[in-house]
């Protein structure tokens, strides 16, 4: 109590682990009605709730550009697709002589898209400041990251196989040389079949986390769904005409459309975290 007899009221202290969401500065013992040393961040926006309209404006911003990206690339993965399947197709009826240019317009064409994809995924999947303390190291945006990582890499080395003449086949009479660069070759697909596996689970694992923060309850559901429907689409899918792998292209891309507009509404608005903290988060008027 002061000499006037006014008393001055001690705002609580961050009691439990909470990061800011502007740098992931760990909060625990600031008064809430201060701001996070290291960026200047209020500690009380990093405590109203787990939603993305309380999430660092550049964070958001980020995530917004790595789905944009995404729509794009994956337009752009089909396009290249269906021009090398177009070429295959000219070259076997017009020009066989240039057969042997066939697995290397496959790989060519995966080249750019690859690298665009692993770019954006990396946008789409930065980690939000705020949540550096919860998040697990198993987090399926950190294994995502891995796998899309490998994948690229593993598309780079068939290219540079493929353009060698070193393919993942075996004949008879062939040289240890020569088999043991065809067992390379096999080597390099399998690990990128394996990782472009992980890679889809993980993502449509992140994207379904992703949703429940937006919060959209029907984004969520779908890409539940799509971790056993996508698969079906391109694997039986794929022998009715090559239907079943566009009709799961398209579903993905309008999920990640979707996630899109949501994050370009939420960029949009502007609207800030109420500056009081949640009832459910600790503190202590220590």
């Amino acid at each position: 109590m002061s000499g006037g007899g006014e008393s001055t009221q001690v705002a609580p202290a961050v009691a439990g682990d909470y990061a800011c969401i502007g740098c992931g500065y760990t909060l625990r013992g600031l008064p809430v009605d201060r701001s996070c040393p290291e960026c200047g961040m209020p500690v009380a926006r990093s405590l109203v709730g787990n939603e993305l309209r309380h999430a660092a404006p550049a964070y958001l911003r980020t995530l917004r550009t790595g789905a944009y990206w995404l729509l794009v690339g994956t337009i752009l993965q089909f396009v290249t697709t269906g021009l090398a399947f177009v070429c295959v197709i000219t070259i076997v009826n017009l020009a066989k002589s240039w057969a042997n240019l066939v697995p290397w317009l496959f790989e060519a064409a995966d080249i750019v898209p690859a690298f665009l994809l692993l770019w954006a995924y990396t946008k789409f999947t930065t980690p939000d400041p705020g949540m550096s303390l919860k998040e697990q190291p198993g987090a399926a945006r950190r294994v995502a990251r891995t796998a899309l990582l490998v994948v690229a890499c593993s598309t780079v080395a068939r290219f540079t196989l493929t353009t060698m003449g070193i393919h993942a086949q075996f004949t008879p009479n062939m040289t240890p040389k020569m088999i043991a660069l065809s067992s390379t070759a096999l080597a390099v697909v399998l690990i990128q079949w394996i990782a472009m596996i992980v890679q889809f689970f993980a993502v449509l694992l992140y994207i379904r986390w992703l949703a429940t923060r937006i919060p959209d309850s029907k984004a969520a559901a779908s890409a539940k769904r799509y971790m056993w429907l996508l698969p079906v689409l391109y694997g039986p899918g794929i022998v009715v005409l090559f239907a079943g792998p566009v009709v799961g292209l398209v579903l993905y891309w309008r999920l990640i459309h979707r996630i899109y507009k949501h994050l370009t509404d939420i960029t949009g608005t502007g609207l800030a975290a109420p500056a009081v903290p949640s009832l459910s988060v600790p503190t202590t008027n220590g």
